[in-house]
């Protein structure tokens, strides 16, 4: 008997109470004013909000918000100047894969906790955290996503892992 499944909605969702969250697009969006060269440590509070009968663990991360079309990583190819006039055997070609400099530095966005259980009926709150550059000016963008466990009381963690939130910083 073949079955099929599918996950419509989620029970998990952002608070609409939350400052600077705009929910006016396909991904929330968490927008942090303007800031100065040298401002410390800007902070803001997200909740989400567990609509469903089971506890759900989540698990932040935050990556730096890259064009779609972005270099994902850095191809180098170096030749031996001297080995060029040599046959094609003795021709030496170096190279070398790293990631895109762009993306080796962290954002500098933060979410504590990184883990946190979200009861049932409940909702738990997050600090999102923004370091802006202290020497330079800067346009700073991140994505946070935030992946699901669902937990019973008498149980291990289900096993079925969600993608629920993408929100835009």
């Amino acid at each position: 008997i073949p079955i099929k499944a599918k996950v419509v909605g989620s029970p998990l969702e952002l608070s609409r109470n939350t400052v600077g969250l705009d929910m006016n697009q396909e991904n929330p969006s968490l927008n942090f004013s303007t800031s100065l060269i040298g401002t410390d440590v800007v902070h803001k509070i997200i909740k989400i909000v567990n609509n469903g009968p089971v506890d759900s663990i989540l698990n932040w991360h935050v990556r730096k918000k890259r064009p779609l079309d972005a270099d994902l990583v850095q191809l180098k190819l170096q030749f031996d100047e001297e080995s060029l006039f040599q046959d094609k055997e003795a021709r030496r070609v170096t190279t070398s894969i790293l990631p895109h400099p762009n993306l080796s530095t962290p954002p500098p966005f933060q979410v504590c906790p990184y883990q946190q259980r979200v009861p049932a009926n409940s909702y738990a709150s997050f600090r999102v955290t923004y370091a802006p550059n202290r020497l330079k000016e800067s346009e700073d963008a991140a994505v946070m996503v935030a992946d699901s466990e669902w937990v019973e009381e008498n149980s291990d963690v289900v096993s079925m892992k969600l993608v629920d939130s993408k929100s835009t910083l």
